[in-house]
């Protein structure tokens, strides 16, 4: 990049040659066309002149080719532009303009080589738009294959996980069947004795039925003798009291 030894022309007041230099960029323009691009704000904000009023273009960026479904309307409005400030500023009267369609003759494809926008022709849109149909129905097909197939990948993660947590579940209920089983002390017997109630445990690992009917029967019998015992020592108490009392009424005779 260098320095541009010139001043814009939006910034010139006095002009010794307005229609020289009118016309200097008209043709600046027309050569830009011939190769293929057109400016799109051709104007004195992006033109420059140096002290021998040659001119000078830049900011160019926003440039299209002249294949461009636009580009006439944009070559005749960079004219228009560009006529109209020169009529303003230097009162200049006498005016010309170029048609792209008239004035223009295509010598060189340097929109090509800058791919400029519009660059290609209508033949060239068409097949663009044919490959891109093309690529969009393929990749709609890879998504839709890639779907199905996340798809089932999901299912089967879920039928799996659904397997393990059945299976989990079951060892689960195993081992507390198990735990209960080493711990557990069995359904409580119990034997009602009026008011009271005494638990008994089940039979131990290992102890036939007939064992624990024994047990049972055994048990019954013992029940048996202590209610008997009971009721003999209530006798015995009562015959006690009788006699006691026996005593104190012969005593009190006595001392009578």
């Amino acid at each position: 990049m260098e320095l541009v030894d010139g001043t814009l022309l939006n910034s010139i007041t006095v002009l010794g040659d307005p229609e020289k230099v009118y016309r200097r960029c008209l043709d600046l323009m027309i050569k830009l066309a011939e190769q293929g691009l057109i400016h799109g704000d051709f104007n004195e904000f992006n033109l420059m002149i140096t002290e021998d009023q040659r001119v000078i273009m830049i900011d160019f960026p926003q440039m299209v080719s002249t294949n461009h479904k636009n580009a006439d309307e944009l070559f005749d409005r960079d004219v228009q532009n560009l006529a109209n400030f020169f009529q303003r500023r230097f009162q200049l009267s006498t005016l010309w303009y170029p048609t792209l369609e008239k004035d223009v003759v295509r010598k060189g494809n340097l929109d090509k080589q800058v791919y400029a926008s519009g660059h290609y022709t209508q033949r060239h849109e068409q097949d663009l738009k044919a490959l891109m149909e093309v690529e969009f129905a393929r990749h709609h097909k890879d998504g839709k294959n890639l779907s199905d197939s996340e798809e089932d990948d999901e299912g089967n993660q879920k039928g799996e996980g659904r397997a393990a947590s059945a299976s989990g579940s079951g060892d689960e209920w195993g081992e507390e069947g198990e735990e209960e089983e080493e711990n557990g002390e069995g359904e409580i017997d119990r034997v009602d004795c009026g008011v009271i109630a005494i638990p008994r445990a089940s039979p131990a690992d290992g102890e036939d039925e007939e064992e624990a009917d024994e047990d049972r029967n055994d048990d019954g019998d013992g029940e048996q003798s202590d209610v008997e015992s009971l009721e003999e020592a209530v006798a015995a108490a009562r015959r006690q009291r009788g006699t006691g009392r026996g005593k104190t009424e012969t005593t009190s005779r006595m001392g009578m």
